[in-house]
């Protein structure tokens, strides 16, 4: 069964673990304990591989915390291709 891309946190964005809707180097230090300490987290919450699969591709690996550097020092926009527009 595949897991669900998309936050389970309405309002939220991807790559902002911490709710506050802004990708920050608070986020990108939650990521690298997910990848490179294999934190578990509760399948439905906002750690799920759908919120910290940043790169969407279905896996969480340090390609997850390149996307999620770009998106904090580069003010990239993390989307996925299954990703619902924005409201505006």
């Amino acid at each position: 069964m595949p897991l669900p891309m998309d936050l389970p946190v309405p309002g939220s964005i991807k790559g902002s673990f911490d709710l506050d809707t802004i990708p920050t180097i608070y986020d990108v230090a939650i990521l690298l304990n997910a990848v490179f300490f294999d934190k578990k987290f509760p399948p439905n919450s906002l750690f799920s591989l759908g919120g910290t699969d940043v790169n969407c591709d279905g896996s969480l690996s340090t390609s997850d915390v390149v996307v999620e550097l770009n998106a904090v020092f580069f003010d990239q926009r993390i989307i996925c291709p299954n990703d619902s527009p924005p409201s505006r």
